[in-house]
């Protein structure tokens, strides 16, 4: 399970990795499109491609990004949607469209956060609460043990 997670942040921050993986790639190109549509190539070093994160934003500015391997084929996709209040919810599902993760990203009033990560059935994985008092002391507290906290 952890290693889905772990991808799902790499691939999130994909362009911050680029240079991490360039012993795995060495041409990273990055197109965007008049819709402000953004398409991100890895290439080998021998110029042929590895993958491809493509990142859509709809009018409401909801994200979609899709990894594709080196034929085409859909490996992920990432919905991360933004609700009226703010709270993002990010989807990740597989090649055939089954939900394997669902991050949840919640603040209240007081500015303080909730993230909750539950798997494809609903069942909660973890949560992270992030709480600051007027002093400006912060306290993070973490919840579950079937994911490991550091990788996200």
């Amino acid at each position: 399970m952890g290693k889905y997670l772990f991808f799902l942040i790499a691939l999130m921050l994909s362009p911050v990795f680029a240079h991490a993986q360039h012993r795995v790639t060495t041409s990273v190109t990055e197109e965007t499109d008049i819709f402000g549509n953004t398409v991100i190539t890895y290439k080998d070093r021998y110029g042929r491609k590895v993958y491809e994160v493509t990142e859509k934003t709809d009018i409401f500015g909801d994200v979609v990004k899709t990894v594709r391997d080196s034929r085409g084929s859909k490996i992920y996709e990432i919905t991360e949607e933004t609700d009226i209040l703010g709270d993002v919810v990010k989807t990740v599902r597989d090649s055939r469209g089954s939900k394997v993760y669902e991050i949840m990203e919640e603040t209240d009033i007081f500015g303080n956060t909730i993230k909750t990560c539950r798997d494809g059935h609903g069942r909660m994985l973890g949560r992270v609460t992030t709480e600051t008092d007027i002093l400006g002391n912060t306290k993070i507290t973490y919840e579950g043990d079937d994911i490991d906290w550091w990788e996200w």
